[in-house]
């Protein structure tokens, strides 16, 4: 999924948070994630919103501390 994609690298980038680490916030695994990026499978929707939760809060806290993410 190119949105997911474009999500994990922007934070990698800028942070240095990597998929796994971001799969385990969400609590799942980072086998999970890579098929959803490959587009093997689909996010459960619960996952998903998990997910952006993670992203977001990520985001956020670097945001606040002046880089932007």
């Amino acid at each position: 999924m190119k949105n997911i994609d474009q999500d994990l690298k922007i934070i990698k980038e800028k942070t240095g948070f990597t998929m796994k680490d971001i799969a385990k916030e969400v609590g799942i695994s980072e086998r999970t994630i890579r098929r959803w990026v490959k587009g093997i499978n689909k996010p459960h929707p619960l996952h998903f919103r998990e997910f952006k939760k993670v992203i977001e809060r990520i985001k956020n806290f670097y945001t606040e501390r002046g880089i932007k993410v």
